[in-house]
């Protein structure tokens, strides 16, 4: 595994559960285990709408805090050379997210990926799904133990996505 880490310490495989979107039921958006697992479960959880290619560019937010920092290790794993990262930081003004990124660079600097910054001050799921859409993105990485989710938005971010999410703990 390469180091991905923003301080220096390395990283390491961490479990992940992998599971699909919807239930058995019929109509349902999103099926009953995958809600429950969204906001309960203890491991790294991704959620597939339908399969995700090596390399295929990914969203994560990333505020700087310590459960943002497991995010962004996440898609320093996941984003091959070459790829795509959109960094998703949610500030209330321009000025911050400046700060947020100008935090990052020696980061974006060890990796081979090019990096879009994007900056919102609401990080309502229905939101971030459209964002991830024009992206192009086919993985969100969230840190579902940020301050920025309430279960309520972890889940609402998963029911409108039309790409993977990969729930970060």
């Amino acid at each position: 595994i390469r180091d991905t880490s923003v301080t220096g310490v390395q990283t390491c495989a961490l479990p992940i559960l992998i599971l699909g979107k919807k239930g058995w039921s019929e109509g349902k958006q999103m099926g009953s285990t995958a809600r429950k697992l969204a906001t309960l479960s203890p491991v790294q959880s991704l959620i597939l709408k339908h399969g995700v290619q090596p390399g295929t560019p990914v969203l994560v937010i990333y505020d700087g805090s310590p459960e943002c920092v497991k995010a962004i290790k996440a898609a320093g794993r996941i984003c091959a050379p070459g790829s795509t990262l959109t960094i998703l930081v949610p500030a209330e003004d321009q000025e911050a997210a400046q700060d947020i990124h100008a935090g990052l660079s020696a980061w974006i600097e060890e990796h081979d990926f090019a990096v879009k910054f994007r900056w919102m001050n609401d990080l309502e799921g229905k939101r971030i799904s459209n964002l991830a859409l024009i992206a192009g993105c086919e993985i969100v990485i969230l840190p579902v133990q940020s301050k920025h989710f309430q279960p309520e938005a972890i889940i609402s971010l998963v029911e409108n996505a039309d790409c993977a999410v990969l729930l970060v703990r």
